[in-house]
């Protein structure tokens, strides 16, 4: 699954984030942040998807992003009080 190879290759998906995911794309990939999320929890992924999220014009693909960035969030935070208290 797409999921999988983003899992996979988690620097290659944020430098694809940066670089050259136009908006559309963007969009589409968002609907798996949370399954990657869970299985890499990664702050540069986060980071790299909130960036890119100020350069999206539609409206309808800001909200829809933006609930997914909240997810993940949560998920990082979780992970990150986790880790933090082994």
């Amino acid at each position: 699954s797409i999921s999988c190879v983003a899992y996979l290759h988690i620097s290659q998906t944020i430098s694809f984030i940066k670089n050259d995911c136009s908006s559309d794309e963007f969009y589409w990939l968002s609907e798996i942040f949370v399954d990657i999320t869970e299985k890499q929890p990664s702050i540069n992924f986060y980071n790299a998807a909130k960036e890119k999220l100020k350069t999206v014009e539609n409206e309808e693909f800001q909200s829809s992003i933006l609930v997914e960035l909240e997810y993940m969030k949560e998920i990082l935070g979780n992970t990150l009080i986790q880790q933090n208290h082994l």
